[in-house]
């Protein structure tokens, strides 16, 4: 058995260190968790300590934080927002993250609209028993944008399923005033 293993899938490299216990994404560490079992009583979790609509907007700022810190990642590669949002539908999708797909997208305006399908979030909330989606992924997807576009970005879902198999979204991102920790600051007063 070799120790140090390593594969690109969808132009995304994984590493493994088995000796060390490693696991790496793009160079850098990372852990996995199972879908419907680990990640969602670790979500559930939250949402039983902090009650579901406090644990929502924890999730949707934790989102937004999240993607302009993968935005910072991509951006120092020297690539352009074009070539960017060109590979990370095949990042997203190599990584566990569901298919992506950018629907429409005009970038003078900065707005997209994506789908979004098979994701974790959704699988989450499938196997939660929820009726809507959740907000981590509009959130993210909004920080990503933001980070890249040097411009407040915001999301609305316009369209869900949630299925066990098959579940999807579309989420509008556009240019907003407003910005998660306004959102947290708003929510907490």
């Amino acid at each position: 058995m070799l120790d140090k293993q390593e594969v690109t899938i969808g132009g995304a490299r994984f590493n493994w260190d088995q000796s060390a216990g490693l696991l790496q994404f793009e160079g850098a560490d990372v852990v996995l968790f199972w879908t419907k079992t680990t990640l969602k009583t670790f979500i559930s979790t939250i949402e039983e300590v902090t009650g579901k609509e406090s644990a929502s907007v924890v999730m949707e700022a934790a989102g937004y934080r999240i993607g302009k810190t993968v935005s910072g990642f991509y951006k120092e590669r020297g690539t352009n927002t074009e070539e960017i949002l060109a590979q990370l539908p095949e990042i997203y999708a190599a990584a566990g993250w569901g298919t992506t797909k950018i629907i429409k997208s005009c970038l003078k305006e900065k707005r997209i609209v994506l789908s979004v399908h098979n994701d974790w979030e959704s699988k989450v909330a499938f196997a939660q028993g929820k009726k809507e989606p959740g907000q981590f992924l509009g959130g993210h997807w909004a920080g990503v944008l933001s980070g890249l576009l040097d411009e407040t970005i915001w999301y609305k879902i316009k369209e869900f399923s949630l299925a066990e198999a098959d579940s999807y979204k579309v989420i509008e991102l556009y240019p907003a005033p407003i910005t998660p920790s306004e959102n947290v600051r708003d929510y907490i007063q």
